[in-house]
């Protein structure tokens, strides 16, 4: 879909088959050109906008490759404990509101994995399972319901027990939608990984990934 489209635009580096050099070239994080023109910052003390370099991209982007000795798989749907996947993958979650372009982001970091189906849907609150895709024998991607319109039954008391029992889970990212900006219950969620004592970061999706820029950028002239 469109989001997907967009987002594997903004996700996607250059192309191996380029001739050009491109060692040294970074990443231009508009974050960067944005906080000139804020008078509230960012960012705080000690946090910094990510900035890889193409070749650190290029490195990310082969560990979602679907090749022989690296397996992109879906493992399976969960919706209690007793069902999630026995392993000892460390995990990465995603969560935000309903629509808010999880699947459809999942689906742009798969897209090296053609074969893999990652089901998405405009229609708010489409996924009601929590979905778990290994990423070869590195980690493993976990696809939360998303809360708000149409959120699961019991929706706080089901994410509270995976994200506080599950010793896999080492990172939940919050996806925010930039057209929309910060929502109550995208409060709610923060307060809630803040009394959990979860470790999370906070991403932009919609705003960010429809910016009417070349992507890639072009490569300097030699």
């Amino acid at each position: 879909g469109h989001m997907s489209s967009m987002a594997f635009r903004v996700l996607r580096t250059y192309s191996s088959k380029c001739a050009l050099p491109r060692e040294g070239i970074q990443y231009n994080n508009r974050c960067n050109v944005l906080q000139k023109h804020l008078l509230v910052p960012l960012f705080g003390e000690n946090e910094t906008p990510i900035c890889p370099s193409i070749k650190e991209m290029e490195v990310a982007e082969a560990m979602f490759e679907d090749k022989q000795l690296n397996k992109i798989a879906f493992l399976t749907s969960a919706v209690t404990q007793n069902q999630y996947p026995v392993h000892e993958l460390p995990e990465v979650a995603f969560m935000g509101r309903s629509n808010v372009g999880k699947s459809s982001l999942i689906k742009a970091l798969f897209s090296r994995a053609p074969k893999l189906e990652v089901k998405t849907s405009k229609k708010p609150g489409h996924t009601k399972t929590i979905n778990f895709f290994g990423v070869g024998k590195r980690f493993c991607i976990v696809d939360m319901p998303g809360y708000g319109f149409r959120q699961p039954k019991d929706f706080a008391e089901f994410a509270s027990k995976f994200l506080t029992s599950r010793t896999n889970l080492k990172r939940t990212f919050l996806l925010l939608d930039g057209n929309v900006g910060f929502a109550n219950a995208d409060q709610d969620a923060i307060e809630m990984f803040e009394t959990l004592k979860v470790p999370y970061g906070r991403n932009s999706l919609n705003g960010t990934c429809q910016v009417k820029q070349r992507w890639p950028p072009p490569l300097p002239a030699p």
